[in-house]
């Protein structure tokens, strides 16, 4: 499918408003400045009423915000209404049971393309799917080009260099 210059979009998103979600306002604030004017479903609307709004809109691409229900939602409506989708994944969605894995791994595969929000999750996504899933995986540092900071030069790194962050401890990868 080509996508024109300014795509239809939507969000699928797991619950509206979302609750703790920055990125999610982020990424709808960009994509708002390059022109564009994505929709915002919830998954509590169901399949058929974000079909019907995907038909009814023209929505060319649908983005789901998470790993969860809302790209589960995504990949079922991409499919009932023949049009693309993506979703985002970070560390809470790499589930370790075989379901959660299983899941993952197709949702990627039916994928257009699956944005990760750092490298570790990428790489873990490599694991759970396979190395050749990541040619769908774009790295996309919570909003922030990561290239254009000068300790990225991937020549710059030093093999035994540790970077130290301080702040809440989470269980999930990020």
């Amino acid at each position: 499918m080509v996508i024109g210059s300014h795509p239809r979009i939507a969000y699928v998103i797991d619950e509206f408003p979302p609750t703790d979600d920055r990125h999610l306002a982020r990424e709808l604030v960009e994509l708002e400045r390059f022109g564009l004017e994505p929709s915002v479903f919830a998954v509590r609307k169901g399949l058929s009423w974000i079909a019907g709004r995907v038909q009814s809109g023209a929505i060319e691409h649908l983005h789901a915000a998470s790993a969860g229900p809302a790209a589960r939602l995504a990949c079922k409506a991409a499919q009932a209404t023949h049009t693309s989708y993506s979703f985002s994944v970070d560390g809470r969605h790499l589930s370790a049971t075989p379901t959660g894995r299983n899941d993952l791994t197709s949702l990627v595969r039916d994928a257009a393309f699956v944005v990760s929000r750092s490298d570790a999750v990428r790489g873990r996504l490599a694991e759970i799917c396979a190395p050749d899933a990541l040619v769908k995986v774009c790295r996309v540092y919570h909003g922030i080009d990561a290239t254009t900071l000068p300790f990225c030069e991937e020549q710059a790194r030093r093999a035994d260099a540790l970077l130290a962050v301080t702040g809440p401890v989470h269980d999930d990868v990020e």
